[in-house]
C-alpha cells in the first residue's frame, strides 16, 4: 500500500490542490512522474509488480486529468532506469529490495 500512497495518492492530492488556481490564471502544468514499469514491460521483475501497478495508476490518472482539464495542464514523464550505481543495484541486486 505504501507504493500506492507515495505514487498515486500524492499525485492526485497535489493536482487537486493546484488545478483551480492554474485554470483561473490560464497557465501552469502538472507533470507527474511515471515509469517504464507502469507500461508492463516484458522484462519486468516480479518483485517490482506493486511499483509497476502504482506507476500505471499515476499514468492513467494523468491521462484522465488531461482529458478533463485540457492537455496543456497535465502530462506524464516516464524515465527509464539509468545506469548509475543505485540504478544497477535496483535492477540487478534483488537483495536491495529486501533491505528496504
Amino acid at each position: 500500500m505504501m507504493a500506492y500512497e507515495i505514487n498515486t495518492k500524492s499525485a492526485f492530492l497535489c493536482a487537486k490542490s493546484v488545478v483551480l488556481a492554474m485554470k483561473s490564471h490560464g497557465k501552469g502544468s502538472i507533470i507527474n512522474i511515471g515509469s517504464i514499469s507502469g507500461r508492463g514491460t516484458k522484462k519486468e521483475r516480479a518483485d517490482m509488480a506493486v511499483y509497476g501497478c502504482a506507476k500505471a495508476a499515476v499514468m492513467n490518472l494523468t491521462l484522465h486529468m488531461a482529458h478533463q482539464w485540457g492537455r496543456k495542464y497535465a502530462s506524464t514523464a516516464s524515465p527509464r532506469a539509468l545506469s548509475t550505481r543505485l540504478g544497477r543495484r535496483v535492477l540487478i541486486d534483488r537483495s536491495w529490495h529486501r533491505k528496504r
